[in-house]
This record gives C-alpha cells, sequence and structure tokens, in this order.
C-alpha cells in the first residue's frame, strides 16, 4: 500500500550521536570513526539492505574523487562522513540532515530504485548537494534513508552553512537599516530550511505519483503529512487509508487499541502513534479515507 511519509531529522554531536556509526547502521556495514578511534559494524542486518548509492553533484572536488576511488558504496560513504566528521569543530555541531521516506509497495524494486535515482537528481544532485542513500525492506517495509550534508563541497573540504541571498542580478540582497547605510545581506542555510522540505514533500509525492502511474496504478500520493488545524490538533494525512486526528495535551492516553481499518498498514500506524506519542497526543477518531494530490548513481 503506498502511503506518503517523508520524516526528516537533523543528526547532531549535540544529541551524542555519531555521524559515522550512523552512516554504518543504515549501510549495514563495518565503518571506523576516525576522531573517536571506534569502529561500528552493522553486518548483522545485512538482509534488509535491498540498495545503496552514493550520489554526488556534478561538480564535486577532486579531493573527493580521489578519496572514494575504488572503494565500495559504503566505503565511500565511510570517507565522506569522516570527512565531514573532521571539519566541524563544535562539540553540539549539526552534521547531517537525513530523510526518511516510505517507498510504494506496488512497485518493484527496480522500479523504486529508479524512483529515488529521479527525485535525488532533481531535488539534490542537480543542487550541489550529496545524496548518501539506502533502500531497506524488512517486513514488507520498503523505504530508504537519505543523508545529506549541512554545507556544501568546496575545493578545501566543505563550504559554509549560511550563504548570501542572491537577487535577479546575481548581487548580494541587502537590508538597509540606520546603522548600516550600505545594508546588510540577508544569509539563508546552504541546506534548506523549513519550505525546501515542504518543497521536497511536494517534489515526492508528483514524482512516487508519475511513477506510480506509469506502472499501471491508480494512486496518487498526498503531499501532506501532519497539517496543523489549531493550536492543539493536528490530522494526519494518508493515500488511500484513513486520516487520524489527534489532539496535544498532557493528560492524554497512548493507550489505545490498534484501530481495526489500520490493521493492514502497519507502517503508517507506528509512524502516526511515534507522533502522536512524541507529542503527547491521543488518537480520537478515524475518519473516511481521503484521495488526493496534493537519481544519479556514483559512478
Amino acid at each position: 500500500m503506498a502511503i506518503m511519509f517523508v520524516r526528516a531529522q537533523v543528526i547532531s554531536r549535540g544529541a551524542g550521536r555519531s555521524i559515522v556509526s550512523a552512516a554504518a547502521y543504515r549501510h549495514r556495514a563495518r565503518m571506523m570513526d576516525e576522531q573517536a578511534g571506534t569502529s561500528f559494524s552493522y553486518r548483522g542486518g545485512a538482509s534488509e539492505l535491498v540498495h545503496e548509492e552514493l550520489a554526488l553533484p556534478d561538480q564535486t572536488p577532486a579531493w573527493l574523487w580521489s578519496a572514494i576511488e575504488g572503494r565500495s558504496v559504503a566505503g565511500a560513504s565511510e570517507v565522506l562522513w569522516n570527512a565531514v566528521d573532521a571539519f566541524e569543530k563544535r562539540a553540539d555541531a549539526q552534521l547531517a540532515r537525513e530523510l526518511i521516506i516510505a517507498l510504494p509497495e506496488e512497485l518493484t524494486r527496480t522500479e523504486n530504485i529508479a524512483l529515488v535515482r529521479e527525485f535525488v537528481r532533481d531535488n539534490l544532485t542537480s543542487k550541489g548537494m550529496v545524496a548518501d542513500w539506502v533502500y531497506h525492506d524488512k517486513d514488507s517495509n520498503p523505504h530508504i534513508h537519505l543523508m545529506t550534508t549541512l554545507r556544501p563541497l568546496a575545493e578545501e573540504g566543505f563550504g559554509p552553512k549560511k550563504v548570501a541571498v542572491t537577487g535577479e542580478d546575481g548581487a548580494p540582497l541587502r537590508v538597509v537599516t540606520p546603522d548600516r547605510p550600505k545594508g546588510k545581506i540577508v544569509y539563508k542555510l546552504w541546506a534548506g530550511d523549513k519550505e525546501t522540505l515542504q518543497a521536497w514533500k511536494i517534489a515526492w509525492a508528483e514524482t512516487a505519483s508519475r511513477h506510480l502511474a506509469l506502472a499501471g496504478h491508480d494512486i496518487r500520493l498526498d503531499r501532506l503529512m501532519w497539517r496543523p488545524i489549531g493550536e492543539n490538533c493536528r490530522i494526519f494525512f494518508s493515500v488511500s487509508g484513513p486520516i487520524m486526528v489527534g489532539a496535544v495535551g498532557p493528560t492524554a492516553n497512548t493507550g489505545s487499541a490498534i484501530p481495526p481499518c489500520l490493521s493492514r498498514c502497519w507502517t503508517m500506524y507506528f509512524a502516526v502513534i511515534r507522533n502522536l506519542i512524541r507529542k503527547r497526543c491521543t488518537p480520537l477518531a478515524i475518519l473516511p479515507s481521503v484521495r488526493s494530490i496534493s537519481g544519479t548513481a556514483m559512478p
């Protein structure tokens, strides 16, 4: 069953996480954290790994090509994330953004790989971003983990996390203030913000829906996942399954039984429940279903 599930998280030292360990777990491989002098091995889950790629932009600098030459995908990932880890000096540094995306069960593995490659090409590598992604499938739960750097690749390592916003003429935009008559340059996060994530969700829904149609399936993904409808209430939108309404509150009871209409869709149910528990919510109602719509491999 095709569901719309796109979740983002930032992997940071401040949360006590190792970026190399995170990469090793996702690639189901053994990797050495050069900064910590510790190795991590997650080969026990190798049967869940369907496919892995490190997609790089056209303008990838020579130092990275040289460092990953002759290595496996997991080996190249190990090099990349050790480089990121060595570059960041702050104890609470943010190291990567990860997207976790559910794949349509209706598509074959080959079709899902083509779907992810197109999404990666159009939304990440074409904009100069790295996409280290893996395709997992366990208990009929196909999904990808996609990690990307928070800094652009540069000739000497990595560039700044914040870049100037430019106008149509290519010049930096400035905001004039009394103390800065020449104007203060406006900056933005190079890796994107909440609006970028929303754009990625829309792009995923549209790309996945197109690939489903090409494969002969009359299914369209909804780009919306959680939509606020009030200060203490949110709605979960699905593709062809139910909508769950949750109320936020410290007295919410999270011990509700699994609704019968969700028994066929474990992935969506647990995704919803995890969010409800995290936000101290409780399921209030199950409403009728809704149908609405809202890539480059390493050589």
